[in-house]
C-alpha cells in the first residue's frame, strides 16, 4: 500500500463557523462569500483560510496556492 506524499500541510486556527462569524460581525460577509464562490467553482478546488494570528488580513483568502499554481490571493476593496 502506498500513501501519497504530503508536501505542504495547511493549519487552519479556528472553525469555518467562527471564521464566517468574524467577518459577518465587520460587515464583511457578502466579501467572503464572493471569495468562497469564486475560488470553489470548479471542482476539486478550495479556499484557504489562514487565519493564524500574525496573518495580515489582506493575506487571509488564498486559492491555488502549490508552487505550480499562480496563487490568488482576495483582497476587499
Amino acid at each position: 500500500m502506498t500513501t501519497p506524499a504530503i508536501t505542504k500541510v495547511l493549519y487552519c486556527y479556528g472553525e469555518l463557523n467562527e471564521t464566517i462569524l468574524g467577518y459577518e460581525r465587520e460587515g464583511r460577509l457578502k466579501f467572503f462569500v464572493a471569495c468562497y464562490n469564486d475560488a470553489t467553482k470548479d471542482p476539486y478546488s478550495y479556499l484557504l483560510v489562514d487565519m493564524h494570528p500574525q496573518t495580515p488580513d489582506n493575506m487571509r483568502l488564498k486559492t491555488y496556492i502549490y508552487p505550480s499554481e499562480n496563487t490568488i490571493t482576495y483582497v476587499p476593496k
